[in-house]
């Protein structure tokens, strides 16, 4: 994917919003055809041609050819997952997605042991980098885990 200009990126979400909003609610994919379809409900009247909507579309990173199939489309993981993060929308991380960072901090534990013996700095901020972002990952992880069964939790006793 090429560089994209944010405000354009951002410029197009706010023109099309409720286009990407129904894309989102449909994640698992859909067909060229489904998606021309749905770009010409949400086009205006005089607006560019839905094969235009759908180019920029992918253009900008909104969504992709499903590597599985052809003529057919899905969302890109970092819209889909910004688009998460908007709406509030959150599944609980699984445990072999946990499981699989703290193999990750293994082997980057022994990186940073190897770069410590080695005295090799450029091993040493490369998995440093690589540590600091795995924990953000997880520190980000376990917020939205809180977050969403403190939501559950909150709903269940505001029910009757």
């Amino acid at each position: 994917m090429a560089v994209v200009n944010p405000q354009t990126f951002f410029r197009f979400a706010a023109d099309h919003h409720e286009l990407l909003v129904e894309l989102y609610q449909r994640r698992d994919g859909i067909t060229e055809a489904e998606l021309l379809q749905l770009v010409r409900r949400f086009s205006g009247e005089g607006g560019p041609s839905a094969s235009y909507l759908v180019d920029r579309l992918r253009d900008l990173g909104f969504i992709d050819y499903a590597p599985q199939a052809t003529a057919q489309y899905e969302m890109t993981r970092p819209f889909a997952e910004l688009m998460s993060s908007l709406l509030r929308e959150y599944r609980l991380t699984s445990v072999e997605v946990i499981r699989s960072y703290f193999t990750a901090m293994d082997s980057m534990a022994g990186e940073i042991a190897q770069a410590t013996e080695s005295n090799n700095g450029d091993l040493m901020i490369r998995a440093l980098n690589d540590t600091s972002e795995h924990v953000e990952r997880m520190r980000n992880d376990s917020r939205r885990n809180r977050d969403e069964v403190h939501q559950y939790r909150h709903a269940r006793q505001v029910e009757p």
